[in-house]
């Protein structure tokens, strides 16, 4: 895939994630199941927050950087590449850190444009860049950021499974 194929996956997730947040009313959303022990509203907010907090500050250091362009993904990472993102399984993630509950579905529907906004200026620095830098991944290796910008599809893809098995307890 290349960074204009994985933008336009990740818009077409991104606009799901939109209908997501139209059929339900803020009662709803903030509903802990036990399907996964967040609500609906809490993974959103892991989401942006996975995005900027983390795989933004990866890209952008691969984007200003020609460190570790000699290295590689793992193992895993090669795997999970192929595979083309996260297994059909629930995963517990490597940190206790439970998302906090947004206050309106308007902040997770401004939140939710921003990303839009960002990732499509980070599709077009990416494009221009002649840097090659990477970064490390926890468990994956060093990933470019083309590698990057498609985990962060993959990481919202991921979690679409999450929130249908919270959708069949509301």
């Amino acid at each position: 895939m290349n960074i204009e194929e994985i933008h336009q996956e990740l818009m077409s997730i991104l606009d799901r994630y939109h209908a997501i947040l139209l059929q339900y009313n803020f009662q709803q959303l903030t509903t802990i199941t036990t399907a996964a022990d967040w609500s609906l509203s809490q993974v959103f907010t892991h989401l942006f927050q996975q995005t900027i907090d983390f795989n933004f500050k990866q890209i952008d250091h691969c984007l200003y950087s020609d460190d570790f362009a000699a290295l590689n993904k793992n193992k895993e990472g090669e795997e999970f590449f192929k595979r083309g993102g996260f297994p059909d399984a629930k995963i517990k993630a490597p940190f206790d850190d439970i998302p906090s509950m947004p206050t309106s579905i308007a902040s997770l529907n401004e939140n939710l444009e921003k990303l839009k906004m960002k990732l499509s200026q980070y599709k077009v620095t990416i494009q221009n860049s002649s840097i090659q830098g990477k970064a490390q991944h926890p468990g994956l290796g060093y990933l470019s950021a083309v590698e990057w910008y498609a985990f962060i599809l993959m990481h919202w893809r991921h979690h679409l499974r999450q929130i249908a098995r919270i959708e069949k307890e509301l």
